[in-house]
């Protein structure tokens, strides 16, 4: 699913780091708050764990995150 409708600013990363099954997202949102100039990517297929992890988004970053698929 692509969507050109993206909340964050567009910028360079120095890096990108994929974490396959990140699972409730602890972790990724963890390094992404600590290391803003690596562009963290997650990937899991558990739906509960996509939805925690956005709501987290939502809460410690501020930003209105949606979930398609």
């Amino acid at each position: 699913m692509y969507s050109n409708k993206s909340p964050l600013v567009p910028q360079k990363f120095e890096r990108i780091v994929l974490e396959i099954g990140f699972g409730s997202g602890d972790n990724i949102l963890a390094n992404a708050m600590r290391d803003k100039s690596t562009l963290f990517v997650g990937s899991e297929i558990h739906q509960p764990g996509c939805g925690t992890v956005l709501q987290k988004m939502e809460a410690e970053m501020g930003l209105k995150m949606r979930a398609e698929g």
